[in-house]
């Protein structure tokens, strides 16, 4: 058998989960054939329990791996090993860290300077605006974002990163030959296809998406990360759990404040009151991160707009968190509802205003305010 071969065997046998199959790593002097092929006695002195060194040694006598590696192939991906030189840095650390990976795509020693960016499945219009923002500033300043190609704020992470040319991975709870949840098929496959990143798990071909899965997904998801921002997310979210995965591998925990009276923000409310770094604007995230990429150079590669008077930053003030209807932006403003209408026209002309539906308007994610003010203070 090849040396993959060895690899996937032990991580088909029922009772040898991450900390075993390390253990066996590290105690046979990382040879893995000398661990498949050793004495009953000293698979247990290995670390190897009972019940899982006799599903080991029945297993050993047939294993039949071809439909698996068929599945790898068919699948268009590979199988990386704490032998392999690809194996990511920062999970190579971790205790409890993945013994082995399924990946479609590549992942690159830059990719070791990433944040992940997790939230809830039921976003609101304020958390996926804000994913889209951070996502995209982080991929100019050359951080890979990294999340659990989930719908909602995950989806938003990986489509605003590859969006701005920048890498995502994205981390499943199931096996490498199915593409998780269906819709976003044609987005793993965008993110394999543009050379812009990986899909990635720790689980065998065949593995359905079973919600006891995502826990130790999770924690792959904050492990190959610098920092973990929950973007949104009620008290019973599962992004808290990749939170406290970040806290526990002393990885930075950020969280978006959001409105108190909204279910979908006492989640990061609570981490932000329980000492997580609240984040405000994306320099937030990277001055912690201490990515000094993050320059005037790769500000002005967004092509940032900048507004051309106090009513135009009066309006966009107004509308800088959510959509706005036009009607409550002329109550805000104090303005009459046609110099509204006309501005809103004029402003999305120039590419400072998104309309979003029936008389909606958002700030377009492009805008900077900043430059603007600063501008009135240099005067």
């Amino acid at each position: 058998m090849h040396r993959e071969h060895y690899w996937v065997g032990f991580n088909l046998v029922k009772g040898i989960g991450p900390s075993r199959l390390r253990a066996l790593w590290v105690y046979f002097d990382h040879d893995m054939e000398a661990a498949w092929n050793a004495a009953p006695q000293e698979l247990l002195s290995a670390g190897l329990g009972d019940q899982a060194l006799n599903t080991f040694l029945k297993f050993r006598k047939e294993p039949n791996l071809d439909p698996i590696f068929d599945k790898i192939q068919r699948a268009h991906a590979h199988v990386c090993t704490l032998d392999d030189d690809e194996y990511p840095t920062l999970l190579r650390e971790l205790p409890d860290g993945p013994p082995l990976l399924y990946i479609r795509g590549r992942i690159f020693p830059e990719d070791d300077l990433a944040l992940a960016m997790v939230g809830t499945r039921k976003a609101t219009t304020y958390g996926l605006e804000i994913a889209r923002r951070i996502a995209t500033a982080m991929a100019h300043a050359g951080v890979t974002v990294v999340s659990g190609l989930a719908r909602g704020l995950d989806t938003v992470s990986h489509e605003a990163a590859l969006a701005a040319g920048g890498r995502t991975i994205a981390v499943m709870g199931n096996g490498i030959d199915q593409l998780y949840p269906s819709e976003n098929r044609a987005l793993a496959t965008k993110i394999i296809d543009e050379g812009l990143g990986a899909i990635v798990t720790e689980y065998p071909p065949g593995t359905p998406p079973l919600a006891e899965n995502f826990p130790a997904r999770n924690r792959i998801i904050s492990g190959l990360s610098l920092g973990v921002l929950i973007v949104e997310a009620p008290k019973s979210s599962g992004a808290l759990l990749t939170a406290q995965s970040a806290l526990d591998q002393g990885r930075e925990v950020f969280a978006i404040p959001g409105n108190i009276t909204s279910p979908n923000s006492e989640g990061t409310n609570s981490l932000i009151q329980d000492g997580a770094k609240l984040v405000m604007r994306p320099e937030d995230i990277l001055e912690e991160l201490n990515v000094s990429r993050y320059t005037l150079q790769t500000k002005q590669a967004v092509k940032s707009i900048v507004p051309d008077s106090p009513e135009e930053v009066r309006l966009l003030e107004i509308i800088a968190l959510e959509p706005v209807h036009l009607d409550d932006i002329s109550i805000q403003s104090g303005l009459p509802i046609h110099q509204v209408a006309s501005m809103m026209t004029v402003m999305e002309l120039k590419g400072l205003v998104q309309a979003v539906g029936a008389m909606m308007f958002q700030m377009s994610p492009n805008v900077d305010l900043d430059s603007f003010n600063d501008s009135l203070g240099a005067e």
